[in-house]
């Protein structure tokens, strides 16, 4: 048997307590957790203080398994530095030295009775292999995570998930718009573009060369007819979503760190930053109202727990929330140009995406799209009388053109790649995007031991195309995933490792989602998303032909299996909100099923525990996951930390839960023993994408869906002018 060593004994770091078994740092203010690799970090420079580290080694040690760059321990030295309350300028903890490492400057010694052990080892002695060893480490993405590129993973795999409704179907059109051309074509990602009002200046975000440490990419303004890009900011962290005012003086952004995510603005011709807001998650979408005395953007409500529209005024900061929706999320607002006219995306509790516009003072909205996939950027048309946006459909991301009062979607011919996030010129009417190449893989994490976690990884049932949605059998030698291998999204059935694939449908088109087993391993349910309607499906494992589950409605989302196995639950929606619903799966032939609400407690996923019929479930647009014990009128909140848009990722199993908790946007994965409610984080899950998390029977393995977006240029299409 493969022996591991342990992880050193608590020690002190500048008076803090590190545990760095539990991943955590304790100090006048209480404990913190930290990221483990973060804490691997500190874990290098504690073993020699004073001394100054390269970083090639600091990255050879912490991420010897993955291709990274050095923006990633930059990111790490300043979330210590932050836990820490350290200053990079004024060094009292962690130095930098420029060009060359780090050094730990600060006392260092152990914690003796204060960490409540019997015997500590010096921190001077060789630290053990990280909490991911050589064997053990996450395949590293080859990319940069950011919350962009979560957005661009989760608006690429949603491409698989939905199709368009009969009144939105793809419809290619004549366009007003000459063939794209590049607009940059810059080393490594250029996003998020931004024409200026004129049509003249591009802004956009790119991690170009020589930027300040710490920063891992900044905001620049580039000339239509010029190949150099101006700078315009660079702080430490990441910057998203640049928007020009309307008189094209002032540009505003988004700027995260270490210390939470800010809403800035800075003068399009250079000069000082200034925060505007500050968000403890992700801001989504930004642009300014058409006075050019405030902005809408898309942040996380503390009150709801989710995301919602909000404004803020410019001179006096203040913030208003505007209640656009009941339920679900809403982000990347667009002002109409010339009018009071917002526009917005909406996904509800169930997952889909919706284009919708109004005018939340007059508490008027209008849908514009819906089951067109997920929609990731809009943009208006220079007139105001119609909107560009990125959708999919057919499982390819391309751009769509809908008229303001509504109709039927058109799509534009942008090319094969993917296109996303439109921007269009007030004044010249064109029209930039951004067209990426993205992959799609699963990964699978075997665990190899336990307190401390040890776990060994690697793709699974890899292909040049994308893979999905797996789901373990009950007895763990199995495995069923939605794969498009064969050209269209199908479900394969294979050997738990991913060898010796299968393929059991034959749609040829609808979109598959929500897979699952069943309790005695005989059959798979699963969503088909086709002509804009919502159906439950169940297939023999073996094969054969898949039949449709009977029960009404639009609007549903499959969670699972009840233990018994001849019912599922399913969410929903209805006049009354979502509800869940135990649906009976009937043989072929047979009379359709009861299905009947568990509770009067709206809920958009479910659970049952084989152990004692507890109801574990999800609520729409409220963070946590919830338990309601048989004969109880109120549930219990059991996990607090899954936010509304991870509602699909998480497993009950064997008096268990795993699910996705977010450290500043990043995911994690976490594992809770239900009996004594001690939770621990098993590892990192660089690239998450939407799709949800599988485990394996007594948490031997899991499996998630990781998106890898490769690089991307900005486009630009001239609008066409009348010929002379």
């Amino acid at each position: 048997m493969e022996e591991f060593a342990s992880y050193p004994p608590p020690f002190l770091v500048d008076g803090r307590l590190v545990q760095p078994d539990l991943n955590r740092v304790t100090g006048p203010g209480g404990p913190v957790r930290v990221e483990p690799r973060v804490m691997q970090v500190l874990l290098v420079l504690a073993r020699r203080p004073q001394t100054v580290i390269p970083r090639e080694q600091i990255l050879d040690e912490v991420w010897s398994d993955q291709i990274v760059g050095e923006e990633n321990l930059t990111r790490a030295v300043s979330e210590l530095r932050r836990i820490f309350g350290d200053d990079s300028r004024r060094p009292r903890v962690i130095e930098t030295i420029r060009n060359h490492g780090y050094r730990l400057i600060c006392e260092v010694g152990p914690a003796g009775a204060e960490a409540g052990r019997d015997s500590v080892r010096p921190v001077g002695e060789p630290v053990p292999e990280p909490l991911l060893g050589r064997e053990g480490k996450l395949p590293r993405p080859r990319w940069l995570w950011l919350p962009a590129a979560i957005l661009v993973a989760g608006l690429v795999w949603l491409a698989m998930h939905r199709t368009v409704s009969p009144s939105s179907s793809p419809v290619a059109e004549a366009p007003p718009w000459e063939s794209p051309v590049p607009l940059t074509a810059y080393r490594g990602r250029e996003r998020h573009p931004a024409l200026s009002p004129d049509g003249t200046r591009v802004a956009f975000i790119w991690a170009g060369d020589g930027l300040p440490a710490g920063c891992l990419n900044a905001l620049y303004i580039k000339q239509r007819n010029l190949e150099e890009p101006l700078l315009l900011s660079a702080a430490p962290g990441w910057a998203a979503w640049p928007a020009w005012s309307p008189d094209g003086q002032t540009v505003a952004f988004v700027q995260g760190g270490g210390e939470g995510v800010a809403l800035c603005t800075v003068a399009s011709l250079g000069g000082g930053v200034r925060e505007l807001y500050r968000s403890r998650d992700l801001i989504e979408g930004v642009d300014w109202m058409n006075d050019g005395g405030s902005l809408v953007f898309s942040a996380l409500d503390s009150v709801s727990g989710a995301r919602r529209l909000m404004t803020v005024d410019v001179g006096s900061l203040d913030v208003r929330v505007l209640d656009v929706s009941s339920s679900g999320e809403d982000f990347q607002p667009r002002c109409r140009p010339g009018g009071g006219d917002l526009a917005w995306v909406h996904r509800d509790p169930g997952g889909s995406f919706s284009l919708w516009t109004g005018r939340p003072e007059e508490n008027s909205s209008r849908l514009l799209a819906g089951k067109m996939g997920a929609l990731g950027g809009l943009a208006w048309i220079s007139g105001g009388e119609g909107l560009v946006f990125s959708a999919a459909e057919g499982g390819a991301v391309r751009l769509w053109t809908v008229d303001a009062a509504g109709g039927r979607a058109r799509m534009l011919d942008t090319g094969p790649q993917p296109a996303l996030n439109p921007t269009i010129s007030r004044v010249t009417g064109d029209l930039a995007f951004e067209q990426v190449t993205m992959d799609r893989d699963l990964v699978l994490i075997r665990v190899v031991a336990r307190d401390p976690w040890r776990l060994r990884s690697s793709s699974l049932a890899s292909s040049t195309r994308w893979e999905y949605g797996a789901d373990f059998s009950p007895d763990g030698q199995q495995v069923a995933l939605i794969s498009a291998r064969s050209g269209f999204p199908e479900i394969w059935r294979g050997v738990a490792d991913g060898s010796e694939l299968i393929k059991l449908t034959d749609f040829r088109g609808p979109a598959l989602t929500n897979l699952r087993w069943s309790p005695s391993g005989d059959e798979l349910a699963f969503q088909v998303n086709t002509d804009g309607h919502n159906k439950i499906m169940v297939i023999a494992a073996a094969g054969g032909r898949a039949q449709p589950v009977d029960i009404a409605g639009e609007e549903m989302v499959l969670s699972g299996w009840t233990p018994q196995g001849r019912c599922l639950l399913v969410a929903r929606r209805g006049t009354g909100g979502w509800l869940l619903f135990r649906v009976e799966v009937q043989g072929v032939g047979e009379s359709p099923g009861k299905a009947d609400v568990l509770m009067d407690i709206p809920a958009t996923t479910g659970a049952i525990s084989p152990v004692d019929q507890s109801l574990y479930f999800t609520r729409p647009r409220r963070p946590g996951l919830w338990r309601l014990e048989q004969g109880q009128d109120d549930p219990t909140l059991i996990v607090s930390d899954l936010s509304p848009g991870d509602q699909a990722n998480w497993r009950l199993l064997d008096g268990h839960v795993a699910w996705v908790d977010r450290v500043a946007g990043a995911p994690y994965l976490m594992w809770m023993d239900l009996d004594d409610r001690e939770s621990s984080m098993v590892a990192d899950l660089p690239g998450l994408t939407d799709g949800g998390i599988a485990v394996a029977p007594g948490g031997k393995a899991f499996i998630y869906p990781r998106g890898v977006v490769v690089t991307s240029d900005l486009m630009v299409m001239a609008q066409k002018r009348p010929a002379p």
